[in-house]
């Protein structure tokens, strides 16, 4: 049985170098991605939750800790200088994150996270070139991130209870 193997670029690719490689703020970005959605499951595993059982006694801390280090990598990202275009969104979209989870009020950040959903084409990349695709995948990644951290903040306006998330192509339509 034979391969079948291109011999043409793919759409989109022709005339350059393909270059879709990670700048320092995109590989940031994606630890920032990463380390929210740690925070996000160290907050459900609050959910139910007896404050005096010495068993977990430590997870409050430990999940305050995961919300700090998202913040820190939310702040890495918007202090970074921008290696390419595409890098700004990113840094646009690390910002919503840092107004976000710096927050007090549940509701306040809440309603943040629903205007970045409600204008997120604002956040998507121009260009079919690579680079573009990947920047919007992320940005795609990042809104179910988002609404993640929403479905913390108010479990009640996206499902029964925290545990739920929202679907990805309910978030963000690219």
């Amino acid at each position: 049985m034979a391969d079948t193997v291109l011999s043409t670029p793919a759409p989109g690719n022709e005339g350059g170098a393909v270059f879709a490689a990670h700048t320092a703020i995109s590989q940031r970005f994606t630890e920032l991605l990463a380390l929210t959605e740690a925070a996000v499951a160290a907050e459900r595993d609050l959910d139910g939750v007896e404050p005096w059982d010495p068993a977990v006694a430590h997870w409050p801390e430990a999940a305050e800790r995961a919300w700090q280090a998202a913040g820190a990598a939310a702040d890495a990202v918007l202090a970074m200088h921008p290696a390419r275009d595409e890098d700004r969104p990113l840094q646009q979209m690390a910002l919503m994150f840092r107004l976000a989870l710096g927050l007090e009020a549940p509701r306040a950040g809440a309603q943040l996270i629903e205007q970045v959903q409600m204008q997120l084409p604002v956040f998507k990349c121009p260009g079919t070139n690579p680079v573009a695709g990947m920047v919007n995948r992320t940005l795609g990644r990042a809104a179910h991130v988002l609404a993640a951290v929403h479905a913390v903040l108010e479990p009640d306006a996206t499902g029964d209870g925290p545990g739920d998330l929202p679907p990805a192509g309910a978030v963000m339509a690219a």
